[in-house]
């Protein structure tokens, strides 16, 4: 993965359902439906760039690999892609599934092959 502008990543995230937390480092915890969930990664004050090996340190912190971060930043990686994601490593809960995606996927389920 190629550097970034902080930025940039910053904003990415926040369309993504991460929302920043400004402390001594601003920090991205992700929301689903509204609640908080213990997902975050950080960008530290005054950075310009995001380096490699930050943004595959970023990808840990949320749980995906350097590719699907890169596509979670690029838009190909949807929200509900990355909360089926988290709910299949049990990162989230089932309970923790906006109510639409459940329905979704049990109608996925049903369909057939």
């Amino acid at each position: 993965m190629k550097p970034r502008k902080a930025d940039r990543v910053g904003r990415n995230l926040q369309s993504k359902g991460f929302r920043p937390e400004k402390r001594d480092h601003i920090f991205y915890r992700f929301y689903v439906h509204g609640r908080k969930s213990d997902v975050r990664t950080k960008i530290s004050h005054g950075a310009t760039q995001c380096s490699t090996p930050l943004l595959s340190h970023m990808a840990k912190q949320v749980h995906l690999s350097a590719d699907q971060f890169a596509q979670l930043l690029d838009c190909p990686l949807t929200v509900d892609d990355y909360i089926r994601i988290l709910v299949a490593k049990g990162i989230l809960g089932p309970d923790e599934i906006p109510r639409q995606l459940a329905i979704d996927e049990t109608a996925a389920s049903r369909e057939p092959m």
